[in-house]
C-alpha cells in the first residue's frame, strides 16, 4: 500500500498547482501505514473542474464533462451535462444517474489492484 501512496504523493507534487494539504494527509497515511479501506479511498478524493483536471491531471475526459472527482492511483468520475456519471473501468466506460453506484464499482475494481 506504501507504493500507491508514494505513487499519489509524487503525482500531487508534480501538478501545476499543488495542493501541500492533500500531500500532507497521503503523507500520514503512508507513515501510519494505514491500509485503503473505502473511507480511506473516499476521504483522499478530490473534486476538481474539468478546467483544473485537464490542466494539472494525466486522464482524458469526455468532452461533455463538467466536474471531475479523483481518487488513489488515477481513478476519477467525470459528471456529465446529461446528469450521469461516467468512469472507465478494465478499459470499459461505466455510466450511471447515480454517482454512489458509479464510485461502488470504481471501489471494487481499485480493490482488485490491491490484491
Amino acid at each position: 500500500m506504501k507504493s500507491i501512496y508514494e505513487k499519489q504523493i509524487l503525482a500531487e507534487k508534480m501538478r501545476k498547482n499543488v495542493n501541500a494539504g492533500m500531500i500532507q494527509r497521503l503523507q500520514r497515511l503512508q507513515d501510519k501505514d494505514e491500509p485503503i479501506t473505502r473511507s480511506v479511498f473516499n476521504d483522499t478524493a478530490q473534486l476538481v473542474t474539468s478546467g483544473y483536471f485537464k490542466q494539472n491531471y494525466e486522464g482524458s475526459l469526455n468532452r461533455d464533462a463538467q466536474t471531475v472527482m479523483t481518487y488513489l492511483d488515477g481513478d476519477y468520475i467525470e459528471s456529465l451535462k446529461t446528469g450521469e456519471w461516467i468512469t472507465t473501468i478494465g478499459g470499459l466506460p461505466f455510466k450511471d444517474k447515480d454517482f454512489k453506484i458509479v464510485e461502488e464499482n470504481l471501489w471494487n475494481n481499485f480493490k482488485l489492484k490491491l490484491k
